[in-house]
This record gives C-alpha cells, structure tokens and sequence, in this order.
C-alpha cells in the first residue's frame, strides 16, 4: 500500500526476486543481460524514490551499492570465458536465424509449387474441356437443326424434339 503508485511511475518493473527466477531457469544468455536487469531494477529505485527523504536516501544508497556489487563481480569474471559465452550466443542466434531463413524459403518454394501445380491442373482442365467441346457432335436434333447437319432422320426418329406428334 505504501507504493499504491509505483506501477503508475515505473514502466518496466523488476525486483531481485525476478532476477532470481531469471538465473534459476537460465533466462539470461549472457552475463550482460543479468546486468542490465540489475542496473533497471537500480534505475526505477531511483525513478521512484526521492532523495531528499530518510527512507529514500537509504534505498538509493542500498541500491547504488548492489549496483557496484553486481559490476565489481562481473568485471572479475574470467574475460576468456565471458567472451566464449558471448560467442555461443551469437552463433546460436545466427543459427536460429539461418533457420528461420531457410524454412521461410522452403514455405515459398512450397508455395509457388503448389500454385504451379494448381495453374497447370486448371491449365489441362481447360484445355481438355476445349478439346471436348471441339470433338463433340450435337447431341440432338436441336443442335443438328441450328447447326445444319440435321438429316430427315433427325425429324422422324431422332430425340423426338422436332417430331410435330409429341
């Protein structure tokens, strides 16, 4: 209740119990990003405390410290083994996007496959209706008739369209 406002003021909070969760389920792929997660955590304390207060100027000299701390541990981290885990990160973002790259191709390929093989399934239908219109003969006698192939067979016996009796 006390900091009824806080989420008002700040916009990205984050506490040490956060960080905490970050390291213990490996969130954090460099020593950088846990870094700057505890340089936030400092920056909204001093975003939202005011100096000029007993309870302030503690919180701000607590979280001053922890930042100093938190530098002062990864500066005395191994340099090598930093730097071998900064280039496991990168190239494991670069497969990842190798990756993505490579199956945002093959969608296409698999896309543009499927439209030529639908192109050309409609190409052969038409073609083959073309075809089959063009092969065929007037079915009956009416067709015979506009077409003028009708024989007099086609009055008497044919479909019986033009027989005057039906």
């Amino acid at each position: 209740e006390e900091a009824s406002d806080y989420y008002e003021i700040i916009k990205r909070p984050i506490d040490l119990s956060m960080i905490a969760a970050n390291v213990d389920a490996a969130r954090y792929s460099t020593v950088m990003h846990m870094v700057s997660d505890v340089d936030l955590m400092v920056q909204n304390a001093i975003e939202y405390n005011p100096p000029h207060t007993e309870q302030g100027a503690r919180i701000l000299r607590r979280a001053h410290a922890l930042i100093d701390l938190v530098h002062c541990w990864a500066d005395a981290l191994d340099k090598d083994l930093v730097s071998a885990c900064n280039q496991i990160v990168v190239r494991k973002k670069q497969e990842e996007e190798n990756k993505r790259k490579q199956e945002g191709e093959k969608a296409k390929v698999e896309e543009e496959e499927k439209k030529k093989a639908k192109n050309s399934k409609a190409d052969s239908t038409k073609l083959r209706l073309k075809s089959d219109a063009v092969q065929q003969k007037p079915s009956n006698s009416l067709s015979a008739l506009i077409n003028g192939t009708a024989t007099g067979e086609d009055f008497v016996s044919g479909s019986g369209m033009l027989d005057p009796d039906l």
